[in-house]
């Protein structure tokens, strides 16, 4: 093969690339006007754009004057580049508008949890329940002050006072549970107050609670959880994508 040859075929072999893209663009370009026809449309620009290619190289060759050509190759440029810009500009646009909508959809989305979050914890009946669940865990609180006192380690007066109006506020002792002695070690002083404590807010979230506060207080503690794990748009999605249902979806939660 001679170096003309080579020559010709890599023009060639570029020139078609280059019109096979512009197919490709002016199809997607033209698809939301022409629909069906969209296809004959795309592959007559192609045709158009490599036959006023192959005029001019014929003009050039003859020595002829190629304004004929060149003009009939820039009209239909002018399509094939009107379509190109069309999808190439669409596809951009629709990007970054996507991209905005979900930003304001996430924050309104926050906020509306944020406003249901308040309105609830407003409720009387979340005002009541919560106002009895800051006195107990301010009676657990000295309780287990007292017991892990490194000083005084144990349950002594004191933290019989504190479980007396612990009993008091839950309408009964919750547990039988016996209370070390003052000279058991520490770690098992501990071991106990966990143990009366996790038996304590049970007894508090089923039987003093009222059943409105408790579920109410289910949904403030999911939308807290959901607001913790979606802060942004990006993680939102990373995470609805993995499962099916939406955000509030339990498997996306979890």
């Amino acid at each position: 093969m001679t170096g003309r040859n080579l020559y010709l075929l890599l023009y060639a072999t570029i020139a078609l690339l280059c019109v096979s893209i512009s197919v490709y663009l002016s199809y997607y370009g033209y698809y939301s006007h022409l629909e069906e026809l969209t296809f004959l449309f795309a592959a007559l620009i192609g045709l158009l754009l490599f036959g006023a290619d192959m005029l001019i190289r014929q003009f050039r060759l003859a020595r002829r004057s190629l304004l004929m050509p060149l003009l009939f190759f820039a009209l239909i440029a002018a399509f094939s580049g009107a379509s190109n810009f069309n999808y190439l500009y669409t596809n951009f646009m629709q990007e970054r508008m996507a991209q905005r909508q979900l930003a304001e959809l996430f924050r309104d989305y926050r906020q509306n949890l944020t406003d249901t979050r308040s309105r609830l914890l407003s409720t009387p009946f979340m005002e009541e329940g919560l106002a009895e669940h800051q006195r107990l865990e301010r009676e657990l609180e000295q309780l287990r002050q007292q017991v892990t006192d490194p000083r005084r380690p144990g349950c002594g007066r004191r933290c019989r006072d504190h479980m007396a109006q612990i009993h008091q506020m839950l309408g009964g002792a919750p547990t039988q549970l016996a209370t070390p002695s003052v000279e058991a070690p520490i770690d098992e002083q501990r071991a106990w107050y966990q143990d009366y404590r996790n038996v304590v807010m049970s007894d508090f979230r089923t039987g003093v609670a009222s059943r409105a506060y408790r579920q109410a207080q289910a949904v403030v503690e999911r939308i807290d959880e959901l607001l913790a794990r979606y802060k942004s748009p990006q993680k939102a999605l990373e995470r609805a994508s993995a499962a099916q249902g939406g955000l509030l979806n339990p498997e996306v939660v979890q």
